[in-house]
């Protein structure tokens, strides 16, 4: 699914956004490298602060543009217009953000002359710009594509999280992914269940493995549930509960208990001989 054709803010913008199913470019790789280095990343259009774009740096003058040290192609940007001017070749409006002030340069159809009058009514009111990043005598400014007015107030706050929520896309992966698999997170559990150990230094995980998709949102005893049936030889009887206590450290059998109904309702688990013994659902071969 494609975050950008199913939202009316990138309705009309000749595919906006990526066309691959991650609304940011394509995800495949570590976490903490989404994007970087890669050319998917210079033939997707960005959401981006005007900050951002000032602060994009270029190798030379003939690679593409990074910000964040991810390539960047085409960026939009939600702004306010402070000023505007036709020019014979191209108009040129004065952007601000909040976060900065850049111009964007729109080139006249050279079958289509820009009405001044056109041109002028967009000052002072919010506008999405879609182009790329040029610069022209250590000057930085946007090479527009596309300029339409902002006619829904919520606009500018939505594209502000959206820019915040590519950024995190590109530093951390998609949401739920591990950010490393060597460091330790903190997680608490209710009704006094008992933390399990961190998830970097598990008894039950290798610190060089990588950990099923499935098992990065739980709860930490949830979660060294899951990690110690997976590191259990095949049982086709499972593990009784108070096998599963033990082996995880837990002596609240009846929390224990609770957190195995829990992972039947999420799917990850299913009772085997009795109520009482319990496998994976997944494969648990590495």
């Amino acid at each position: 699914m494609n975050q950008y054709s199913e939202n009316s803010y990138y309705q009309n913008t000749g595919g906006g956004g990526f066309l691959s199913g991650s609304p940011y470019g394509n995800a495949n790789g570590s976490p903490g490298d989404f994007g970087r280095n890669r050319p998917g990343g210079s033939h997707s259009l960005r959401p981006v602060t005007i900050r951002q774009i000032r602060d994009a740096t270029q190798p030379h003058t003939d690679s593409d543009w990074k910000i964040d040290n991810v390539d960047v192609g085409q960026v939009t940007v939600v702004a306010q217009v402070l000023r505007c001017a036709a020019q014979t070749t191209n108009s040129v409006y004065t952007l601000d953000d909040g976060t900065g002030t850049i111009e964007a340069r729109h080139w006249n159809d050279a079958n289509e002359g820009e009405n001044p009058e056109d041109i002028e009514k967009h000052e002072r009111t919010y506008v999405r710009v879609m182009g790329n990043i040029k610069a022209y005598n250590d000057k930085r400014y946007i090479n527009a594509t596309r300029i339409r007015s902002c006619d829904d107030p919520i606009e500018p706050f939505f594209h502000a999280l959206d820019s915040m929520a590519a950024t995190l896309f590109y530093e951390r992966g998609h949401p739920g992914k591990p950010n490393s698999g060597n460091e330790a997170s903190v997680a608490t559990t209710s009704r006094n269940e008992t933390v399990a150990p961190a998830r970097g230094t598990s008894a039950y995980t290798s610190q060089t493995q990588k950990l099923p998709d499935e098992y990065n949102n739980l709860p930490a005893l949830e979660y060294s549930i899951c990690m110690f049936l997976r590191e259990q030889p095949k049982s086709k009887d499972g593990y009784h509960l108070h096998v599963i206590c033990k082996g995880i450290k837990n002596p609240d059998h009846q929390g224990v208990g609770r957190a195995m109904d829990r992972l039947m309702d999420e799917g990850l688990v299913y009772s085997t001989i009795d109520d009482n013994n319990y496998n994976l659902c997944i494969d648990t071969e590495a």
